[in-house]
């Protein structure tokens, strides 16, 4: 999987001051330089800016649906005790949609600062599983439609993914989301009256961990080793390096390209045949 081919070229310049807001640890998996480091979340920013406001807008659909449905469960309810929860479930969301406004009004703003993505995205992502936790909590899982704990976790984990935070921060992220995962997953098992089975609680956890942490994983492992060997190849300064981690995924990524390339072509070899095959026989049976 390769960037868009639109990434705009965001270095700083020698002599250039950085900016105060952005305080940028550094690990094995950025570069040796602050500086570089720096540079590459404004180009991430300026390069995800688009894809963004696109994904802050999808998940406010979502949220506004659910929201939609809750406040109608709301005012169709019987019991006291029922409509207390739904009140609370649609405070909850409430608050999650005024979370998503404020970004799309940072992201959209003619002075935004693109060093800031990574920030917002983050604070964004953690608010809305803070909101997801309640909902699924006051909410049976499966209710009228409404997502269960693995549903919810596994849709923010992939959600995740797209919004191009580096490795580091994305795996912060989702050891919250686990937590939050396990946390919710044990309520549903233990508590009084639940039909869960054993057997139900690991194919949730396998679900998890394949959607909701391994392909998010490899989605953005792949997503950000392209984007900084083409920031690499782009600056061309001298002494900047990738670091060993990301040589090893691209080294791995173009090992599998060309595997796939090579099966793809013997499959279309083993195509032709057998179709040759069928057309022959089909003009021996004419004849």
């Amino acid at each position: 999987m390769s960037p868009p081919a639109h990434l705009p070229s965001a270095d700083l310049q020698e002599g250039e001051e950085l900016p105060e807001a952005a305080r940028v640890p550094l690990s094995s998996l950025t570069f040796e330089c602050r500086r570089d480091e720096l540079a590459f979340m404004i180009y991430i920013g300026k390069a995800a800016q688009t894809l963004a406001l696109r994904l802050v807008s999808v998940l406010a659909v979502l949220w506004g649906t659910g929201t939609s449905l809750v406040i109608f469960w709301l005012f169709t309810a019987t019991s006291a005790n029922t409509r207390v929860r739904y009140l609370v479930v649609v405070a909850f969301q409430l608050a999650a949609l005024a979370k998503l406004a404020c970004v799309g009004q940072k992201v959209s703003s003619p002075s935004w600062q693109a060093v800031l993505h990574e920030e917002v995205m983050v604070s964004s992502m953690l608010w809305q599983t803070a909101c997801t936790i309640p909902c699924v909590l006051l909410l049976k899982p499966g209710h009228m439609g409404f997502a269960s704990a693995v549903d919810s976790m596994t849709s923010l984990g992939l959600w995740g993914a797209f919004v191009y935070v580096r490795l580091d921060t994305f795996l912060k992220f989702h050891a919250v989301l686990a937590l939050c995962f396990l946390g919710l997953e044990a309520d549903a098992w233990l508590r009084p009256g639940s039909v869960m089975t054993t057997g139900q609680v690991a194919s949730d956890t396998l679900r998890y961990l394949a959607l909701g942490l391994v392909l998010p994983l490899l989605i953005s492992v792949s997503l950000e080793a392209r984007m900084r060997q083409t920031f690499v190849l782009r600056c061309q300064r001298p002494g900047m390096q990738l670091g060993s981690f990301w040589e090893q995924v691209l080294a791995i990524m173009a090992s599998m390209s060309v595997r796939l390339s090579r099966q793809l072509s013997t499959l279309g070899r083993l195509f032709a045949v057998k179709r040759d095959a069928a057309n022959g026989g089909m003009r021996n049976r004419n004849q």
